[in-house]
């Protein structure tokens, strides 16, 4: 992969028609092609969840994405020179937010914003090939499984309270008894390990009914990589 940095920073400020994040983040060393995402997932006033995020593939010369799929919510984000991307996340109700920037599938580097509450806030995060981390989910060999991982803080506790294992996750399957996630932001996180059955194919492919079989709490550290073995 090369040298890699990944580094966040977020200001949350308030904006006529709701709250808006910005920020900045940087991601060296990927090859072209990565994806890039930048989004969030929130509990807003009222206890609803709600979540957006724009991305888009590393690649020559500028680059940018938009999603208005939750108007007048919207997430954008630029890139404009290597490695260096910035983004908007705007028309936001009050509530709690988690920012996340991901590249690849698997890394991720994230934090807490509040828009709409007057004072902004200001977020700083990096990562560097010498502090990735692997866990390996061993599953049982019959059926089908998915391990989703969940990104907790740094004492153990959730990202946002209520916030569901479906509602914001790093998702793989499994592959021989095995759920592999070889490059992850060292820290606490929730591992939820989830079986499904396949329905009748449809248009967009298999349709799949998910139940979540069992949630434990595990620590990665830097340079490691963790194997546990999940039985439902």
């Amino acid at each position: 992969m090369g040298a890699m940095a990944l580094s966040i920073v977020l200001a949350a400020a308030l904006a006529s028609a709701g709250g808006v994040i910005r920020g900045t983040f940087k991601a060296a060393g990927y090859p072209e092609g990565t994806m890039v995402r930048v989004g969030y997932v929130a509990r807003i006033r009222g206890g609803e969840t709600i979540f957006d995020h724009a991305g888009f593939s590393i690649g020559p010369g500028p680059r940018s994405a938009r999603c208005d799929t939750f108007r007048p919510r919207f997430a954008e984000v630029f890139g404009t020179e290597p490695g260096v991307y910035r983004f908007r996340l705007g028309s936001l109700p009050a509530g709690d937010y988690v920012v996340y920037a991901r590249v690849g599938e698997t890394r991720m580097g994230w934090g807490a914003a509040r828009p709409g509450f007057g004072q902004p806030a200001t977020l700083g995060l990096r990562a560097d090939p010498n502090r990735r981390s692997a866990l390996r989910v061993l599953v049982p060999k019959a059926g089908g499984y998915l391990a989703w991982l969940q990104p907790r803080k740094q004492d153990g506790k959730p990202a946002l309270a209520g916030l569901k294992p479906a509602d914001w996750n790093i998702e793989t399957e499994s592959r021989g008894g095995a759920c592999d996630f070889a490059d992850l932001e060292p820290g606490c996180y929730t591992v939820t390990l989830v079986s499904y059955r396949e329905l009748e194919k449809n248009a967009e492919g298999f349709s799949r009914v998910l139940e979540e079989a069992g949630t434990w709490v595990v620590r990665l550290e830097a340079g490691k990589r963790l194997t546990i073995q999940l039985r439902p």
